[in-house]
């Protein structure tokens, strides 16, 4: 499993990698997907991470690997786009 990343300044892909517990987590990759974008503005780095499919109880943890790398970066501003998603169980929350 794993999380895009773009850096919009340069147009440079990289695929982080996140580590799986079973074949039940790379299922839900396929189900939810996070693209992370990296911008730049006067007042520093600026990410923008796009969550689009389904997140439940079993896609979770794409959500939650994709926000932890995305705040380990130490952005200025993290902008999470949940526009994509198609559903959203409350059991969903990475804070459950």
């Amino acid at each position: 499993m794993s999380v895009q990343q773009v850096d919009a300044r340069s147009d440079h892909c990289r695929r982080v990698a996140v580590p799986t517990v079973d074949r039940a987590l790379d299922d839900a990759a396929a189900l939810c997907s996070c693209t992370s974008t990296s911008l730049s503005s006067p007042a520093g780095e600026v990410i923008v991470l796009r969550v689009a499919g389904e997140v439940d109880l079993s896609t979770v943890s794409v959500l939650q690997a994709a926000l932890a790398d995305s705040v380990a970066r130490g952005p200025c501003h993290l902008v999470v786009d949940l526009a994509g998603l198609t559903f959203c169980s409350a059991r969903g929350s990475p804070c459950s």
